[in-house]
């Protein structure tokens, strides 16, 4: 480790700067201890099929053994592969498997390792700050204190890219003197963000645009060659890219669409509250830092207090999350602005607390990392250290519902037999899993005659041939039941061959408000467990 420091740093680390090779130290517990210990959740198992079928063709194929990768009815696909969702984190994913072999600590190392490269770059940045003594303290207090980048660093999601890109971009346009190399690396990396995440780069784009025309005088402005480097580059690569993966081929290119005006003004609402919720920003510093920052004229809280206000506003203007079907904001699609958050407190806390006494150090970082400045503090009057259950957790992992499942299938299900899976985005850690069964009912009637389904067997459309078995995870039981009795008065029968005593929903998805940090063990065995039926002849 004191290798590795002296490489980035010019100087042992360990002998030099202490609070930052103890913030290097607890990074790298929080980003890979344990981290192949929970199967891939919905979201990660997409990339984790895909990753498998990129290293059999080369491309992102919808097709899986017997199976199909049909999320939410096909709204991903077109021609029979993934066009909605951009490639690098398959592709990424792919190069792991191709070392490590196929297993959910593979599918999340190299998300892992670049987020660890992110913060030792940001912690280079910082050493070359005048002041790096002074905030030295805060950096690591608010870093250790971000629950959220680690919990989202750790997933095999675009999220690890999306932070270090937008961070090194940023870095390579707004700071220190430009060239021509420069402007190069920036495009590169701008390239390797729009592959990313297609939203993230749109964004992020604006933003800068608006920080450079809003705070001109502090900016050089790039000369014609320097710009046509940045421009010219990634704009070539990025029409390439979209020509291939490109959503509006697909139906999730309409997604959005169905929301109104007054839906992404509430969505604009949920993002800035979910900040607090999700961890992101508490709600005191939210308010307090940009009110210090015009007060006391520091243009660098100024400006990073509107980047923030412009990143989480733009979001909202362009997420396809439908308000519709949800109570909350995808906190995920913010997750780039973490490291500006981390920035933000730094300066603020910083500033305020220097020169003053230990005790007043100590106070900042009580507040730092716990909950104390949350709205959920105030309003809810619990007290708690996402940092520390985090760190429990690790130590301890939650029960989760997939792998008792997946061995269920394992070691009673025979080869090619088919399960129908309720709700059916918990479908996809089981074909990870266990992909020598066939998930069926992914599919509406109605969409068979669509030439990417032609192939596929009834058992892949709904109500056209009956599964083998049947798994409901937790409450949809109740529906499940009613439809087995429906069908025991037309003759297809159905028993209940298996109940797991575990809680159904997997609690261990990185977004705060829907993560415990330990298990649910009081739940009602009836409508709360997870519940298998099997067909009888």
């Amino acid at each position: 480790m004191g290798a590795i420091t002296k490489a980035f740093f010019g100087q042992d680390i360990i002998k030099n700067n202490t609070l930052s090779f103890f913030a290097i130290v607890l990074s790298f517990f929080f980003l890979f201890y344990n981290l192949g210990s929970y199967p891939l959740w919905d979201d990660e198992a997409l990339i984790g099929l895909y990753a498998q079928n990129i290293l059999k063709s080369g491309d992102t194929s919808a097709y899986f053994g017997d199976n199909i990768i049909a999320y939410r009815g096909g709204i991903l696909l077109s021609k029979g592969f993934d066009r909605a969702i951009p490639p690098l984190a398959s592709y990424v994913t792919a190069a792991s498997f191709s070392i490590f072999g196929v297993n959910a600590f593979a599918a999340r190392l190299p998300f892992a390792m670049i987020a660890f490269g992110g913060i030792i770059m940001s912690l280079w940045i910082l050493k070359k700050h005048e002041h790096f003594r002074r905030y030295e303290l805060f950096f690591t207090l608010s870093l250790i204190g971000c629950t959220p980048l680690f919990l989202f660093s750790r997933q095999c999601r675009y999220y690890a890219l999306v932070i270090v890109f937008s961070l090194a971009i940023f870095y390579l346009i707004s700071s220190g003197p430009r060239g021509i190399l420069r402007m190069i690396s920036a495009s590169f990396v701008s390239v390797l963000l729009f592959a990313s995440n297609y939203m993230n780069w749109v964004v992020l784009m604006a933003v800068v645009v608006l920080d450079f025309l809003i705070f001109r005088k502090y900016h050089k402005t790039p000369s014609l060659r320097e710009a046509a480097w940045f421009f010219f580059p990634q704009a070539i690569l990025i029409l390439l890219i979209g020509f291939i993966w490109n959503p509006l081929q697909t139906q999730f290119g309409k997604y959005g669409d169905m929301n109104s005006v007054s839906d992404r003004l509430k969505l604009l609402c949920w993002n800035f509250r979910d900040l607090d919720s999700g961890g992101f920003m508490p709600a005191t510093t939210l308010l307090l830092i940009p009110i210090f920052a015009f007060l006391s004229r520091d243009i660098w809280l100024i400006r990073g207090s509107i980047c923030l206000c412009l990143y989480t506003s733009l979001v909202a203007l362009v997420s396809p999350q439908l308000v519709s079907i949800t109570n909350v904001a995808d906190i995920r699609y913010l997750v780039a602005i973490l490291p500006l958050i981390i920035a933000l407190n730094t300066r603020f806390f910083g500033r305020l607390a220097c020169q003053s006494s230990w005790l007043i150090k100590g106070i900042v970082a009580v507040l730092l990392l716990t909950n104390l400045m949350t709205a959920s503090f105030f309003l809810k009057k619990t007290f708690t250290s996402h940092p520390l259950n985090f760190a429990r957790e690790l130590f301890f992992p939650l029960p989760d519902p997939f792998s008792p499942t997946a061995d269920w299938f394992l070691k009673h299900a025979p080869q090619k037999s088919s399960v129908w899976i309720v709700p059916d985005y918990m479908a996809y850690p089981l074909m990870f899993r266990a992909p020598h069964i066939i998930y069926a009912w992914q599919l509406e009637p109605s969409q068979k005659p669509d030439p990417q389904f032609r192939r596929l067997a009834d058992i892949h459309f709904k109500g056209l041939a009956m599964p083998d078995y049947i798994v409901a995870f937790g409450p949809v039981v109740q529906e499940v039941r009613a439809l087995c009795s429906q069908w025991a008065m037309q003759g297809v029968c159905y028993v209940e061959e298996a109940r797991l005593l575990t809680f159904w929903k997997d609690l261990y998805r990185p977004e705060l408000f829907w993560r415990t940090f330990k298990p649910i063990e009081k739940f009602d065995p009836n409508t709360e467990a997870i519940y298998i039926f099997q067909k009888q002849p």
